[in-house]
């Protein structure tokens, strides 16, 4: 009795990790379609994967695969997907609506295109109304990545069109221009905001100190043209023609030697935390390291 026992749990723990090789393999096959399963544990992907009919089964684990997206609004028998959520209950629409279809692991990775063609699509538009809008308006009415986004892209392009007119005395007055900005938005922000503009002008105002700071430094250093070290060596926004699936212009990130494309990533309305100089040299070394392929 003892032997056939033995030999029956040698068999049982046999077949047992034949399944679970075999049920690993499988889920590999799923994370290869779709690589952010890979932040998901065994068990959360099998709760998805059990529940394929049902598209909602995802929205538990949505935070874990994306940066900022808490919840997609579905609507109708077919779940049809039309904006993302974040936890700061900012709401983004999707470019076009989606159709969750066929297999999890392939209208999840049409989430993830979609959200990167809505944010460009939203950027885009953002470049446009910064143009036509009052500064303050444009804020409040924009996402806050977009808002942050084409705010570093206008103070790019205008540090850089204030050093090639008057070099160092140009940066001065615009560092005026500046500082009158950043008065206008501390009035807006003692204004009647809801609690989500508050932290999309919270995080504004961050980003805006840290580029007057950087201007000041230009001035103390007596930058004169673009090419100096002293302005190359910050982080810089750029909308150029750059082809991608997205789009044939976008938006470019640059410090120093490197230029990167924007990803396109849907950030929500988190807050920003105080850019020191040790930040800046965190980024230059980051930016290194995707330039080099690290």
């Amino acid at each position: 009795d003892d032997d056939a026992l033995l030999t029956a749990w040698s068999s049982a723990n046999e077949e047992l990790e034949r399944v679970q090789k075999n049920l690993a393999d499988y889920l590999e096959t799923k994370r290869a379609a779709f690589a952010r399963f890979y932040f998901l544990s065994n068990d959360e992907l099998i709760s998805i994967l059990s529940q394929t009919k049902d598209p909602n089964a995802v929205q538990p684990h949505l935070r874990k695969c994306f940066e900022a997206i808490h919840s997609i609004t579905m609507t109708g028998e077919q779940c049809e997907m039309s904006d993302m959520i974040s936890a700061e209950k900012e709401v983004m629409p999707f470019d076009t609506p989606l159709q969750p279809k066929g297999s999890v692991e392939l209208w999840m990775g049409e989430i993830e295109t979609t959200m990167r063609r809505s944010v460009r699509k939203e950027t885009e538009t953002g470049i446009a109304d910064y143009k036509v809008q009052a500064r303050g308006d444009f804020m409040k009415s924009h996402a806050s990545m977009v808002a942050i986004s084409v705010s570093q892209l206008d103070w790019t392009s205008c540090v850089e069109l204030a050093i090639s007119d008057g070099g160092c005395d140009g940066v001065r007055q615009y560092l005026e221009t500046m500082v009158a900005q950043l008065k206008e938005l501390s009035l807006l922000v003692r204004t009647k905001l809801s609690k989500l503009q508050s932290k999309v002008m919270s995080a504004i105002i961050v980003m805006e100190l840290h580029a007057r700071d950087v201007v000041e430094r230009l001035i103390e250093a007596g930058v004169s043209r673009t090419g100096d070290f002293e302005w190359v060596s910050q982080l810089r926004y750029y909308w150029e023609e750059r082809e991608s699936r997205f789009g044939p212009i976008n938006m470019l990130v640059r410090m120093v030697q490197c230029t990167y494309p924007y990803g396109y990533e849907y950030l929500g309305a988190s807050s920003r935390l105080v850019v020191t100089p040790l930040t800046d040299r965190c980024y230059m070394t980051l930016m290194g390291a995707l330039h080099i392929k690290l």
